[in-house]
């Protein structure tokens, strides 16, 4: 794992403010638990466009006319994102069910398997 964070690519925090937002929020959770590399930096920053597509899509949606095609469009573009998040937040284990099976290194670099704490000695 990296000493440092990845930094957000200046393509994203410059032109996206809500991806950049999410970047902000996400990158310091991933790195704590340790699921974070600088090779990840492209598929994290597709996860925070996907949410910011999905954001404004949806805030769109919400003041135009129900059912008009104007509003299907914007349905179909917040869902398709809604999903997309949905797919790349599984990757790095930020759904409760992925971190059940999440492999992260202790801080030996040894994967964490849980038996140390029912076999530790007492005392």
């Amino acid at each position: 794992m990296p000493e440092a964070p990845p930094s957000c690519p200046a393509w994203l925090s410059t032109t996206d403010a809500f991806a950049a937002e999410v970047w902000a929020d996400v990158v310091p959770l991933l790195v704590a638990q340790k699921t974070i590399a600088t090779i990840d930096t492209y598929a994290v920053a597709m996860l925070c466009q996907s949410y910011s597509v999905w954001r404004r899509s949806s805030e769109l949606a919400e003041i135009a006319d129900a059912g008009t095609i104007e509003w299907q469009r914007l349905r179909a573009a917040a869902n398709a994102s809604m999903t997309q998040v949905l797919r790349l937040s599984q990757r790095f284990g930020l759904t409760p069910s992925d971190r059940v099976g999440l492999a992260t290194g202790g801080p030996d670099g040894k994967k964490d398997t849980g038996k140390a704490r029912f076999f530790q000695r007492s005392g």
